[in-house]
């Protein structure tokens, strides 16, 4: 039996609502390499570093204000805040929307939002996140 997930299925929420007319989203985690080569070595050294995360997302820009909608970039809490470069905010991508055993959770800051459109194609709207502390992988395929 296979453990691959389509990508048709996934989802990504922020606070609780998911993004709606979502078309992808990315989640890339890293560390840093932190030199500690000295003289004599005929090799550099590495140690782990600082470890970090980051995400973006597209979907497409609907221009209504529907819960979730891209357009309005999902409202930040309940006095309808809308989010804007630097708003702090919960992540959740699943990779099976509604799926509670796959997904990576996260609180992170909104670093960018880009709005595009093309004459032969979808109006879209991106964001993109860093995160903030850790994330949480509760992945079981």
């Amino acid at each position: 039996m296979s453990n691959c997930f389509n990508g048709r299925n996934g989802a990504l929420s922020i606070g609780s609502v998911n993004v709606a007319q979502l078309t992808s989203w990315d989640l890339t985690q890293s560390a840093d390499a932190v030199e500690c080569t000295f003289m004599g070595q005929a090799w550099k050294s590495h140690e782990a570093g600082i470890a970090s995360w980051e995400g973006s997302c597209e979907a497409l820009f609907a221009g209504d204000t529907t819960p979730g909608d891209a357009n309005e970039l999902v409202r930040v809490d309940t006095n309808t805040t809308p989010l804007v470069p630097g708003s702090p905010v919960a992540l959740v991508f699943y990779a099976v929307d509604g799926e509670s055993t796959n997904k990576w959770t996260g609180d992170a800051i909104v670093t960018s939002i880009e709005n595009s459109a093309s004459l032969d194609d979808m109006m879209t709207v991106s964001l993109s996140f860093t995160g903030t502390g850790a994330l949480a992988n509760t992945f079981h395929p």
